[in-house]
């Protein structure tokens, strides 16, 4: 994220109070000049923005794309309670105040990891986000799996009524 050490475009490390309850959230506006398009990128749970600081690099809008990340309250720099939100609004909000400092009223694209493809699809629905299209990477939209899905579903019900239902997957 340091200017010195990239060649441009490189990540600036800035910070808005939350419209939702004026915490503080970090996010990075990676800088080029003359933009073509506007990308968010919305990682997942208990991710922070460094992660994918490369990831515009592995892209086909590389070199011609205003790029923004964040971290979501009470992960990475962001105040807030760890893994704790009241609501997903509370996300949806921050993430269109970053959103609305950076791009203004440009069209932008959404793309996720994990959690932040639900976000993405909640503030949509919700009509708290307005991207032009959405690149979603979760396995919350499908699970491959090595039994039919049916059966999937049936023992996911069986289990939720034990004390098995209870356990944290790890994730």
């Amino acid at each position: 994220m340091n200017p010195d050490s990239k060649t441009t475009p490189y990540w600036s490390i800035k910070h808005l109070k939350s419209p939702v309850d004026g915490i503080k959230i970090r996010y990075a506006i990676r800088i080029v000049d003359n933009p073509i398009q506007c990308i968010l990128l919305l990682n997942g749970r208990s991710e922070w923005i460094e992660k994918y600081e490369d990831l515009p690099d592995s892209t086909q809008f590389s070199e011609n794309a205003l790029w923004i990340t964040m971290d979501h309250r009470g992960q990475g720099g962001s105040e807030g309670p760890r893994a704790h939100v009241r609501s997903y609004d509370h996300f949806a909000v921050d993430v269109a105040a970053v959103v609305k400092e950076c791009f203004g009223d440009q069209p932008f694209l959404i793309i996720t990891h994990s959690m932040g493809g639900l976000i993405a699809v909640y503030g949509t629905v919700k009509h708290i986000l307005h991207p032009k299209a959405l690149i979603l990477c979760s396995p919350l939209f499908g699970l491959l799996t090595p039994m039919p899905l049916v059966v999937a579903w049936l023992l996911a019900k069986v289990l939720a009524t034990t004390p098995l239902g209870n356990l944290a997957t790890g994730s």
